[in-house]
């Protein structure tokens, strides 16, 4: 059977279980992480191959979860039983991620590092957003509770789950591009 665990823009995560009554076969998962590409991958084919290149062999390297398998949209991965951080723990916990983040740019992979995608990405949502207005259909991402907090203040308005119920209209997201110096950061990151 299947539980839906959680949906952002670039993935829809899903956990698969085997049965009770099902015996696993020697090497069989009883449980594994099924990932649907979302809007943001599927809009870009280079980044799904990237993508899966770099997880299959951050998996073959023993650095990364195991991969089951793949499918046209999606792969199976090994799940990883784990559980929120508290505050306390986030210090040391974001201490040791960065080392490991510093040694898998460190490793030799066939493709890119320059981060081309997100540089894409802003450079479409800034275009969308100082040019004429498209009506996009996208779903809503989640936040934290600070930011949830300092989008209320901007005219945006969240159900319990931090999804979106309204947003600020076109003109009042683009002020806010300006009033925010959003461009200039943009620019100042790039």
């Amino acid at each position: 059977y299947f539980h839906f665990r959680s949906c952002g823009l670039s993935n829809y995560l899903y956990i698969g279980y085997l049965n009770n009554d099902i015996i696993s076969l020697e090497n069989e998962p009883r449980k594994v992480l099924i990932r649907v590409y979302g809007e943001v991958l599927r809009s870009c084919t280079d980044s799904i191959i990237s993508d899966s290149v770099n997880f299959a062999l951050l998996s073959e390297k023993r650095i990364g979860p195991k991969l089951h398998g793949v499918f046209p949209g999606g792969r199976i991965e090994e799940f990883i039983e784990s559980r929120p951080l508290t505050t306390q723990e986030l210090p040391l916990i974001i201490e040791v991620a960065a080392r490991h983040m510093a040694s898998f740019h460190k490793l030799s992979m066939p493709f890119s590092k320059t981060p081309s995608f997100i540089i894409r990405m802003f450079d479409k949502y800034l275009s969308q957003l100082t040019s004429t207005p498209e009506h996009l259909h996208r779903p809503s991402p989640n936040f934290s509770s600070n930011t949830l907090s300092e989008l209320e203040s901007k005219g945006f308005s969240f159900a319990n789950d931090g999804h979106i119920l309204t947003e600020p209209s076109y003109e009042e997201a683009r002020n806010m591009v300006y009033e925010l110096s959003l461009i200039e950061e943009y620019n100042w990151i790039k």
